[in-house]
């Protein structure tokens, strides 16, 4: 799930700005959790995370072949494809060791096709998710370990969707002020996952000569990132992500008229983000769009391959993405 992504992304990202903010040593007194400097790190650095974000998407022209399972239906083409996407964050409630938060996700996609294709019946897709997380900080052999589980229920213009949760543990194993390096494990808890349980992996360290940064979160992402002026950065990189909804159609399959459909791709490109007044980020991309894979099911089944109806295969699109983040607090 789209969703389930940012949540993931969230929890990794907190461990990282806690190692980077605070100067650890071996006494258990330096290894009390600052949660302030935890989000407030956090919500100026990475604009998905902030207390709300806007952004819209912009993907060009791309072919595909379509399959009902494995036999081929035929190739069509998407002309553009228009995506806006609206992210909440909002603290619950705060204590010493652990954090309750709310996040809110809207998505809208619009898609315009050439004149001969008619395979989806309504070219306007809405999805919604909101979920509950809670986050406690503790120490492990000295070393802090976070652990996180959320509970997330979404839904789609059409249909309630499900209740579905993810739980996590993020172990940082070296945090200093030149390099971060954290493991863990996640599973989510949602039957129509084929890939329950994830390895965690963050990577943080300066290169050549300090100019650049090199930042991993496997299997998230893998980016460059440099200084540009005082206010600003660029990143060079590949980002893995999802999008899915759910929908209505009698035309698929005569035994069933509720799908989800979902799919999982990495963005490859420039990115430029720009901080105003210390409370906005201003974001700009561009770059290329690659497909892993993309399905549609029968509401409720697996994404496995002995049970999935549609699959499609596109070809690469560009992307461009716009985006504005907001932290009044």
């Amino acid at each position: 799930m789209k969703y389930i992504q940012t949540i993931f992304l969230l929890m990794l990202f907190t461990v990282s700005a806690f190692a980077q903010e605070s100067n650890l040593s071996n006494s258990n007194d330096s290894m009390q959790i600052k949660q302030e400097l935890y989000f407030k790190w956090l919500a100026e650095k990475f604009s998905q995370t902030r207390k709300l974000n806007i952004s819209y998407n912009n993907y060009g022209s791309t072919n595909f072949k379509t399959y009902f399972k494995e036999n081929y239906l035929g190739k069509n083409e998407i002309e553009n494809t228009h995506d806006v996407s609206v992210n909440i964050n909002l603290d619950v409630l705060k204590k010493k060791k652990w954090k309750l938060t709310y996040s809110g996700y809207y998505n809208y996609q619009n898609f315009e096709y050439d004149s001969n294709t008619s395979l989806v019946s309504n070219p306007e897709l809405h999805y919604l998710s909101s979920a509950f997380s809670i986050t406690y900080f503790s120490v492990l052999n000295k070393k802090p370990i976070i652990y996180n589980a959320s509970l997330i229920a979404d839904a789609s213009g059409e249909m309630f969707g499900r209740i579905k949760g993810l739980v996590s543990a993020t172990y940082v194993l070296k945090a200093d002020k030149k390099s971060v390096l954290t493991i863990g494990l996640g599973a989510t808890i949602d039957p129509t996952n084929p890939f329950p349980v994830f390895p965690i992996v963050t990577y943080t360290k300066p290169i050549f000569n300090g100019k650049w940064r090199l930042d991993m979160v496997l299997p998230a992402k893998i980016m460059l990132q440099t200084q540009l002026g005082q206010t600003g950065r660029v990143s060079l990189g590949s980002e893995l992500g999802t999008s899915s909804t759910y929908f209505k159609d009698n035309q698929i399959v005569n035994f069933a008229n509720k799908f989800e459909f979902r799919q999982t791709h990495i963005k490859s490109g420039i990115t430029y983000e720009y901080l105003l007044k210390n409370k906005i980020v201003l974001t700009a991309k561009a770059g290329v769009l690659n497909v892993i894979r993309s399905r549609v099911s029968e509401k409720g089944e697996s994404f496995s391959d002995n049970n999935y109806l549609l699959e499609f295969k596109p070809t690469t699109a560009p992307y461009i993405n716009l985006g504005v983040s907001f932290n009044p607090f």
